[in-house]
């Protein structure tokens, strides 16, 4: 699929939001500690004391000092014998081990940090926050508007900026953030979702201005976001159009998809077609083509400037088993423009007589 992994952001909502914070929650824990250069990079260790009993026949307790190596979760201070020496908080649900919030998904419990927690240890962290910057679009963009207005999505940017805010609440009252407190900076983009001059500006302001960890969100229709930022080493959630494989790796370790990469969902829809469709007439089809053997045709958003590279290997797939597209039509998504884009479409797929549309 090419179709913009970033609306995701906009589609799940909290959920987005969630899975944002955790990666940052990831990013602050590659600190070290200054005073020894032995430990890898992805490791704090400081002392806590535990009280231990030597001797069988020795009334007197002595107390042992245990490393804890963070971060530290539940399961892992219950293995190496330290949970109970522990003081892990109102926080924490200590009989299940995880935190004391009523989700169903909710993550383990990390032990309290206590010590050196590295201080500036990357870009857009000091020893007090982590700087994190989170982009919607412009409000009002006619492009968007056309999407979301169908489905009764009537939310401001306002509204998106608030359930962030208290997304980050969520997680700085629950998570360990190892000393650290989010520095949540709102921003909202200055052109339309296709524009990229206004995108790559976009990238650069932020970056210029802020100095972030990280940027939550990005521009639904270019990858010139994205890219900006991960030239300028600046780690991006959530914020291109479905890339191939390719795109990414060309980009570690600066740019994350919330979903499946384009390559695994069509990896999905080739397993849909192949295992319930391929072979089969068209069974739910108009009276034009009910009960005729299906012909497969291909719509696709022109999202980015990889949409017509997955385009054809989407035809290449479906050529390889055994189900090649009769006809193939990338449009861009233009509210101004739409009426005439579908009549077209629908005219080519008729003139091929294509049954069955898999849109992208």
């Amino acid at each position: 699929s090419s179709a913009p992994s970033s609306r995701q952001m906009k589609r799940w909502g909290p959920i987005a939001g969630v899975v944002a914070v955790v990666a940052v929650g990831g990013g602050v824990l590659l600190v070290t500690s200054d005073s020894d250069d032995s430990k890898s990079a992805d490791t704090v260790e400081t002392t806590i004391a535990v009280e231990t009993t030597t001797g069988a026949t020795d009334t007197t307790a002595s107390s042992e000092p245990a490393v804890v190596t963070y971060p530290l979760s539940y399961s892992q201070a219950a293995e190496q014998g330290l949970a109970d020496s522990i003081e892990w908080g109102d926080r924490c649900d200590t009989a299940t081990g995880r935190i004391a919030t009523p989700d169903y998904f909710r993550s383990e419990c990390y032990a309290p940090f206590e010590g050196d927690n590295g201080g500036a240890t990357a870009p857009g962290v000091t020893a007090d926050e982590i700087t994190l910057v989170y982009y919607e679009g412009q409000e009002g963009d006619p492009i968007m508007g056309y999407l979301t207005d169908a489905v009764a999505v009537d939310d401001t940017n306002e509204d998106r900026f608030a359930t962030m805010a208290e997304l980050v609440r969520y997680y700085e009252t629950y998570y360990e953030l190892y000393g650290r407190s989010i520095n949540l900076v709102f921003y909202e983009g200055t052109g339309n979702a296709r524009d990229e001059v206004a995108a790559r500006a976009d990238a650069i302001a932020i970056a210029e201005q802020y100095s972030p960890f990280a940027v939550l969100n990005g521009p639904d229709f270019t990858s010139a976001f994205a890219d900006e930022l991960a030239a300028r080493e600046i780690l991006c959630i959530s914020c291109t159009p479905g890339q191939p494989v390719e795109f990414y790796s060309e980009r570690a370790p600066y740019v994350f998809g919330l979903d499946g990469s384009s390559i695994q969902k069509q990896s999905h829809v080739l397993e849909f077609i192949q295992k319930q469709l391929l072979g089969k007439n068209a069974e739910h089809g108009g009276e034009a083509v009910q009960d005729q053997p299906r012909v497969f045709g291909y719509v696709y958003v022109e999202s980015s400037g990889s949409s017509g590279d997955l385009a054809d290997r989407m035809a290449s797939e479906m050529e390889a088993i055994g189900a090649p597209f009769a006809e193939v039509v990338g449009y861009e998504i233009d509210p101004f423009a739409v009426q005439q884009t579908a009549s077209l479409v629908i005219t080519r797929m008729k003139a091929a007589g294509v049954t069955t549309i898999v849109f992208n």
